[in-house]
């Protein structure tokens, strides 16, 4: 890779990714970039092998790695005679509107998703800004409207309207 080169590549799962496969040593120089285009839900802690380098790759200078999600952020890790490869952490600091961390935090959180989770994880790992991820997310938060609270009340009110009509009609025979 040139010094100041780029590397696109598409994530669209942990082990769906875009990678080069070298017949010999592979050198990152300078201030390369790797941009990840985010397609789908990726696991925080995957790893992905961005640089099959046969015989090692080596990185020199400062490489910069950029994701399409604010979502999923990537890590770069190489040591001489290795592979180059992408260390995923899934991160709620793109989410900022109301009780959306907290949202994102227990989504974040689920283990191996699968069926709906998985396609609703993926959706949101394909978001490119934080505004997209706050309005999806807000979706997904529980909104107190009061009428857990507005029935409790009720039957208070209903108990002590029964209470008060007895009382009436035993003080009054």
């Amino acid at each position: 890779l040139p010094p100041s080169g780029t590397i696109a590549t598409t994530a669209n799962s942990g082990t769906a990714f875009g990678k080069i496969t070298s017949t010999g040593a592979a050198t990152l120089g300078g201030s390369g970039t790797i941009a990840v285009t985010v397609g789908g839900y990726i696991p925080n802690g995957a790893t992905l092998v961005v640089i099959d380098g046969v015989g090692g790759t080596a990185i020199s200078g400062g490489l910069t790695v950029t994701s399409t999600s604010p979502n999923v952020t990537f890590t770069a890790n190489s040591a001489i005679a290795a592979d180059l490869t992408l260390t995923a952490t899934r991160t709620t600091t793109g989410i900022t509107a109301g009780n959306n961390t907290a949202v994102a935090t227990a989504i974040n959180s689920v283990g191996t998703p699968t069926g709906d989770m998985a396609t609703l994880l993926g959706v949101l790992d394909s978001y490119t800004t934080s505004t997209a991820m706050d309005t999806a997310v807000s979706q997904l938060d529980p909104t107190n409207n009061g009428a857990t609270a507005q029935a409790s009340f009720n039957t208070v009110n209903q108990s002590v309207g029964a209470i008060t009509g007895h009382l009436n009609q035993s003080g009054g025979g």
